[in-house]
Parts: C-alpha cells; structure tokens; sequence
C-alpha cells in the first residue's frame, strides 16, 4: 500500500500554511489602530491601519475582520493607492482560502500580483505566490503548489528575506509530507525552523514545532510527537493563536486514537471542532469529521461513522478538497463494511482507489522531484558562480596587495598606522561628544522645576483629600516620566508617539496651573503618523518656554498653539510654537533666563531655531529633518 494510503488511514494530520507571507508595518495594537481609523482623514494611513486590522483580527473574528477589509479596498481603490489595494487583494484571497473558495480566492491573489508588480512590491508578490501554492496543495494539486513555493523562495532569497525563506522551507515540507516523503519532509521543516528559532517569532516557532512533530505521527513516533505536542500548545496558547490551538488539538487528538486512548482522542478533536465553528473554516471542519468518523469506525458504530463522513463528503464536494475526499471516500468504504453493507463498501473503496492514484501516483512524484532538482540546481550554480568571481576577485587584491608591498612597503605601514591613530582618536572624541550630548539632551527634556513643582501639586491634592484627581495627575505624571524614560535612548521616535508625550507634558502645565492655560495642537494632513520619525521630545523645550517665561509671567489665561506642516521636498516637518504671552523682548529684557534646550536642539538637528516676535507674544519656528 503506498505511503499516502498508510498516512491518510490514521486520520488527518494538519500542518498550517503562512496564509500571509508578509508583514504590513509595526507592531500597534487592535485599539490604536481602531484610533487611528476613528480619525476618518481618508488617506493611505487609514487603507494601512484597516488591512492591519484584518490581518490582526482574522483568526478570531474573521468576519469582523471581513468588514474591515471591504473599508481598506474601497478607500485604497478611491485614493488610487496601488500598494493599499495588493495587501487588501491578498487578505480577500487567505479570507476566501479559508472558507473554502478556492477560485475566488485564485483570483483575488492575482489581483493582488498585479498591484504589487505595479508598484515593485516583490515581497507582496512573493506571498502571493505562496497563498496560490497553499489553494493547489489543499485541493491536491501538488506539482502546481511546488512550482508555486519555490517562485516565492527564489523572490525571498533576491530580497534576503529570511522570513520568506522560512516560510519557503515550511510549505516544500508541507508537499513532500502530503506525498509521505516524510524524511524529506522532515529536512525542510527543520530548516524552517532553525530560522524561526533565530528570528524569535513565537506564533511562527509554533506552526514550526507543530510541522516537525507531525512527522513523527507519521512515523509512528507517538511519545516524542506528543511531548512536542502538548509544549508547543502551552506556548500557542501564550501567543493567543486559536488557529493554531485547534491545529494542536486535533494533531494530539490524532496521536491518542492510534495509542487506542480513544475517549482523550475524542476530547481533543471536539475542541479543534469547535474552534474551527468558530472561525468558519470549512475545509478544517471536513477534516475534523474524517476523524472523529475514524473513531466511530475503531468502535464498530457504523452509522455514526457513516454520518460523519457524510458530513465531510459534502463540505469537501462544496470546497473541491481532493486529500479530503479520499479520506472520506476510505472512511464510506470502512463504515459500510462494519454495518454488513459490502456493495456499498465496494462502490466507495474503488473511488477511494481511483482519486488515491490520480494524487500520490509516481508521475506526480517525479514532477515534484523534478521541479525541486531543478530549483536546487539552480541554487547551486549560483553559488559556484558566486564564488568563481570572488575567487578571481580575492587573485586580483592578493596580485595588486604584492606589488604595493614590495613598491613601498615603509611608507605604506607608516601610513597606515597615522591614519590608524587619526581614527581611533576621532573615533574617541565623536563617543565623548555623542555621551555629553546625550547626558544634556536628557537633562534638557525635563526643566526640574516642573517635576519638583508637579511632585508639590500632587502632595497638595492629597492633603486637601481630592484623592482622585491626585491619582489621576500621578498617573499622567508617572506615565510622562516613562515615556522619556524609555525614549531617552532612541534616536528616533514617530510623530504618533513625540504627540503623545507633548499632550501629555501639556495636560499636566495645565493641570497644575488651573484656568492659566489653553493649548491646541494642528498637524498637517499629510505627515504619515506611523511612518514619519523625529528625535524624541524634540518640541517640548520651546512649548516649555513658551509657558514659563510667556504665557505665565502675563498672569492671566493664555494660549499654546503648535503647529506642524511638511515642506513640499518631504525631507523636513516645519514645526511652529506660538504663544501669546508676554514676548521675547520682555523675557530678555526682564531676565538674564538663556535656553539650553534651545541651544541644544539646534546642535541636534543641525538647523538654526528661528524666534519672531508677536504682538502679543513670541513666534519659534523650528526644521526637523525626516
């Protein structure tokens, strides 16, 4: 009996598939971008921030998910925002994977293909390709899906993307464990997952982890199976992936009945059940049934192993999942001939035979070996070349390195050592000069006056009894200090995060300093909140200013506005604070006060501050380089 029969006899084993093959952006939460998308400016960070959430929301409310994705198309299709519409085509084409619409979801990745190859976006195409090798592999066709995966690794490795060679590794595997090539199979998953475990992506080392003990079921390896088992479950469940989790289920579940421990192999295929309800997964419902048919079928309970196959048998002539149909096919068979009934058994196993055949036949074998052979061919003379022309690189250097010996090779060390010398010394004064800068610009983010002052305000709430609202400043306080804490070593921060931290210093100013201050913050439209980075606290110094030495000394109400535009050229953010305070010249005239703050941002961003005066009030207008 060939290897595919033995495998499929046992019950379905599931390994996963990267459905994505992508990262979108960062790491925001599901409420800051909900945040974000509340805003409703209508322009590309909005088409981001909705396929951000679909893709954060799809395994465990796809349909919620689903709403979010019609939002991104339509608003990406209106802004002719190409890239928006290739990410959004790609999550239609898993969305529809998933739910057993394989055409559909064909032609929503070749959408997808042709946004992206608009646009240059080669890690886009290179999951599309995946996402069309996952529909081939799950319907059966297997030389299609490799073709497929080793398109998307040949883009992985022109990008250098180790995640997509991961990725690439895993879904070979996942061909050759379909065909019961196992200890190819087992080679790919481990490669796989060396680079995930280098990477440290926990959701990934999951699917990894899961894959490689897949094999072992296959291999009748059962306790070292489920020990790897049950460990990846205690960290998918950390990582909050129920596909995952139901993924686990069922493949413990699959250990226990071949153990005969049939009542725990039972238990483990209802949660996966369950789960799979949940999330609308069609082809892993089919699957599950096969299964617990299988069970049925251990027990003698023929009609309840025919009605789960049955069962099966429909969703998987709905979805056109060829694996899925042989193994209902076997079961129909094993079912009939338990309750007495041979013709029908007869009937079922000679279309069991017949789709076996068509799927696991040496013909498909070949031309999965062969496209592999091929692939790895190619690898391989690339290597060779890459190294024939460092060769005749390294022979070229070593010839040029003797002559300049042997014509000079006084002055050369000679040389050699000054310039040696010169950087080492440069090199130690820019390390001095970056720590002194770094030690004034943190000394320069916080005028002490205000902490000391802020600490006096929240002792005072205290002791008048107005518990909450010191709670409430405390709280704010406390959060203030962190952020600059943890932002002190950063070069960099985004716009989204320098406007965080300045409401935050301005609601505290104006907390403390009740019915003495107004402010407002005005950002221009077109700065990318999530994508544009400046220095951190970067404006609060000139805000600082503004209310110490302007809109205090006045002794009446006042008022803040900062404002943020970006220039035309998109290479530097124009940030004017102004205030209607007193005035530049009544500051200077009536104080010898000198703002290091001002001085040292100037040296940071190497442009000159620029101070207007108003009447009333003071001007600064400051260039941020992006």
């Amino acid at each position: 009996m060939k290897e595919l029969t033995r495998y499929l006899k046992k019950g379905w084993i599931f390994l996963g598939f990267f459905f994505v093959g992508m990262n979108v952006f960062g790491q925001e939460s599901i409420e800051e971008l909900y945040e974000l998308v509340n805003e409703n400016k209508r322009d590309t960070n909005e088409v981001i921030a909705l396929n951000k959430l679909y893709k954060l929301q799809s395994k465990t409310e796809p349909e919620k998910a689903k709403e979010c994705l019609d939002k991104a198309l339509a608003l990406a299709q209106e802004l002719d925002y190409k890239k928006g519409q290739g990410f959004s085509y790609h999550y239609y084409g898993s969305y529809y994977d998933f739910r057993g619409d394989y055409d559909k979801s064909r032609q929503m990745y070749h959408k997808s293909r042709n946004c992206f190859t608009a646009v240059e976006h080669y890690i886009g195409v290179a999951g599309n390709m995946t996402g069309l090798g996952n529909v081939e592999i799950i319907q059966g066709n297997y030389p299609e899906a490799m073709a497929y995966y080793l398109t998307a690794a040949d883009i992985y490795e022109k990008v250098e993307s180790k995640v997509g060679e991961a990725q690439s590794y895993h879904n070979v595997g996942n061909v050759h464990f379909s065909l019961g090539q196992n200890d190819q199979a087992l080679d790919f998953f481990q490669r796989s997952l060396s680079i995930r475990e280098t990477l440290g992506d926990s959701a990934s080392i999951v699917r990894g982890m899961n894959a490689v003990s897949a094999v072992y079921i296959a291999q009748e390896k059962y306790n070292k199976a489920l020990d790897k088992l049950k460990q990846t479950l205690r960290v998918a469940k950390q990582v909050s992936n129920s596909h995952d989790i139901a993924i686990l289920n069922n493949n413990i579940g699959v250990i226990y009945k071949e153990t005969n421990e049939l009542d725990s192999a039972k238990f483990y295929y209802a949660d996966a059940l369950n789960i799979y309800r949940h999330l609308n997964q069609q082809s892993e419902i089919g699957m599950i049934y096969n299964n617990l048919g299988g069970i049925e079928s251990e027990l003698q309970n023929g009609n309840r192993a025919i009605a789960y196959y049955d069962s099966s048998l429909t969703i998987n002539q709905q979805i056109g999942t060829l694996p899925m149909l042989i193994l209902s096919y076997r079961g129909l068979s094993d079912a009939y001939r338990i309750n007495g009934d041979y013709k029908e058994a007869y009937e079922w196993h000679v279309k069991y035979h017949a789709l076996d055949d068509s799927l696991a036949g040496e013909d498909v074998k070949n031309q999965i070996n062969e496209l592999q052979t091929k692939y790895e061919t190619s690898q391989k003379d690339k290597e060779i070349a890459e190294l024939e022309k460092r060769e005749v690189e390294a022979n070229a250097i070593a010839e040029r390195r003797k002559i300049m010996l042997i014509s000079g090779s006084v002055i050369g060390i000679a040389f050699i050592m000054v310039i040696l010398f010169y950087v080492s010394r440069r090199r130690a004064k820019e390390q001095r000069n970056k720590a002194e800068m770094e030690q004034k610009i943190l000394r320069a983010q916080m005028n002490p006056h205000f902490i000391f002052n802020s600490l006096g305000a929240i002792q005072q709430l205290y002791i008048t009894g107005e518990l909450d609202m010191a709670n409430d400043y405390m709280g704010d306080f406390g959060k203030l200090m962190r952020k600059i804490l943890d932002n002190s070593g950063k070069e960099k921060i985004t716009i989204k995060e320098e406007m965080s931290m300045l409401r935050l210093y301005l609601d505290l100013e104006k907390g403390r300093n009740i019915g003495m201050l107004e402010y407002q913050i005005d950002l221009d439209d077109r700065i990318d909140k999530l994508g544009t980075k400046v220095p951190p606290m970067v404006i609060q110094p000139f805000v600082e200013n503004a209310i110490w030495h302007g809109i205090l000394p006045k002794k009446e109400k006042g008022l803040v506005k900062v404002r943020m535009r970006i220039q035309d050229n998109a290479r530097h953010l124009i940030c004017e604070i102004e205030d209607n305070g007193v005035g530049i010249d009544n500051v200077v005239k009536s104080s010898t006060h000198e703002s290091k703050g001002m001085k040292i941002t100037e040296q940071r961003l190497g442009t000159k501050v620029k101070v207007q005066s108003l009447s009333p009030g003071t001007l600064v207008t400051v260039k941020v380089p992006i």
